[in-house]
């Protein structure tokens, strides 16, 4: 296993298919505060997952292209 000491304002970037977890919660580290961004581009198409019961994307079908009023698009 690898671990980093991180600081607030720290940037870590990690491949999407990189297994990665976090250090317990406890007295010594009670907060733990992140940001997720993800980026795709223009040619992605939708795939649900097995359980994707956290993501709810009613107007998507599979194969189409991976849209939704909750995504912001970046040019």
């Amino acid at each position: 296993m690898v671990s980093f000491d991180t600081e607030p304002g720290d940037v870590v970037v990690m491949h999407p298919y990189c297994l990665h977890g976090r250090a317990p919660i406890d007295a010594q580290t009670p907060d733990r505060h992140t940001l997720v961004v993800r980026f795709f581009g223009d040619d992605a198409t939708y795939s649900p997952l097995p359980r994707n019961d956290w993501l709810q994307l009613e107007s998507q079908v599979p194969g189409a292209p991976f849209r939704s009023a909750s995504f912001v698009q970046l040019r």
